[in-house]
């Protein structure tokens, strides 16, 4: 049996890219405890070589059940309905550009415009590192542009459709999410 641990990512690049996200998210009100939008990153460390880490599969519903409150309210493995299935690199980028730029039902956006969005996500991709596995619970399908994407990354979670991305290397694993509300 590996041994897995998640710790708080604490590289400046991991602290800047979360306070962007702190910074524009809104709070929908005062028992949230949570804005509308976050960026949760955490190191993996096991006790087995890198390229041994668990499956992605496993390793997302390990690092949603090792969240406290409040993500946990919102993220916990019982509460994501299930199963997930892999993006690949394009699916990943569009989803988050649109997430960061269109909000989630009905919240605001991040960014106001596309530029703002790429660069961002290039840099999250940078901190997170190669190789990366992405996830979504739903298959994302679009071949269009950002501004054109119809349906992507959908969470059910308890009265609200949350949206984000999950993003896996063999060092950190990281969620850029969106609480979304019926």
């Amino acid at each position: 049996m590996h041994q897995l641990e998640f710790h708080p990512c604490l590289s400046e690049e991991c602290l800047q890219l979360q306070q962007v996200i702190d910074n524009e998210a809104t709070y929908a009100d005062d028992t949230l405890e949570l804005g509308t939008a976050f960026l949760i990153m955490r190191d993996i460390r096991t006790n087995t070589s890198s390229h041994e880490v668990l499956d992605p599969f496993a390793l997302a519903r390990l690092f949603f059940d090792s969240l406290s409150e409040p993500y946990s309210r919102y993220l916990s493995g019982n509460y994501l309905t299930q199963p997930w299935n892999r993006l690949s690199f394009q699916e990943a980028e569009g989803i988050i550009v649109k997430l960061l730029t269109q909000g989630a039902m009905g919240e605001p956006p991040i960014f106001d415009n596309i530029q703002q969005a790429l660069k961002f996500t290039q840099r999250l991709f940078q901190c997170i590192g190669e190789p990366s596995h992405f996830l979504a619970n739903v298959k994302w399908r679009t071949n269009f542009p950002y501004s054109e994407a119809t349906s992507f990354s959908v969470f059910k979670v308890g009265n609200c459709w949350d949206e984000g991305v999950i993003l896996i290397s063999s060092t950190r694993v990281g969620a850029l999410w969106f609480l979304g509300y019926d």
